[in-house]
């Protein structure tokens, strides 16, 4: 049989010494492994974070810019709804102001030419219809300029000014209306009026 040398108390610290000394190794060991795993995962999730963020951004982006695009087209269409708005009032505005200068020498001229005018262009009797307050006026006319082959329609016509002169039998219409002449010359009119009452910045 062998036997112990030495201490025995000594071996066993010896032995208790090397234990630990390996333990504390092995927990050094997994604790680098520990903190170079957590690292790698830190590394990991932050890599997915700015992806998911950056794809985050981009959608709100593409969000932004479509809103951007949708206001801005928005913006145009009730742009031009006010202009077309204001354009009408104004066109509206200028028969009004016609309308409040027919006691004018200027309308009576051009009310006694379009009936020169048509008693030419038509050659036979027509029917005069003109606007409530030009009846007299009219009537007055066609007897001062002895146009014997006028007669004055019984029933107004709904415009501003200006004469409708047609044959008897309808068969030949012609329109001296004031707001025929508007209407032929509106986008001339708008164009004008966008000028006067818009300054493109």
């Amino acid at each position: 049989m062998g036997g112990f040398r030495g201490d025995p108390r000594r071996v066993a610290e010896e032995i208790v010494a090397g234990e630990k000394r390996e333990a504390e190794k092995i927990l050094a060991e997994a604790y680098e492994r520990a903190v170079t795993l957590v690292d790698e995962a830190y590394r990991e999730a932050l890599l997915e974070a700015e992806r998911r963020l950056g794809e985050t951004f981009m959608s709100a982006e593409e969000k932004i810019k479509s809103l951007v695009s949708s206001l801005e087209l928005e913006l145009k269409n009730e742009l031009s709804n006010a202009k077309s708005r204001y354009i009408e009032e104004a066109i509206k505005a200028a028969l009004e102001r016609i309308r409040a200068s027919k006691n004018e020498e200027w309308y009576t001229a051009y009310l006694e030419r379009v009936l020169e005018k048509a008693s030419e262009e038509i050659g036979g009797e027509f029917i005069v219809r003109t606007a409530p307050d030009d009846a007299e006026r009219v009537k007055e006319i066609i007897a001062r300029k002895n146009l014997a082959r006028a007669r004055l329609a019984r029933e107004p016509a709904d415009i501003v000014g200006g004469i409708i002169a047609e044959t008897p039998d309808g068969s030949l219409r012609l329109d001296y209306s004031i707001d025929l002449l508007v209407s032929m010359n509106k986008h001339r009119l708008m164009g004008l009026a966008a000028k006067k009452l818009f300054v493109e910045l």
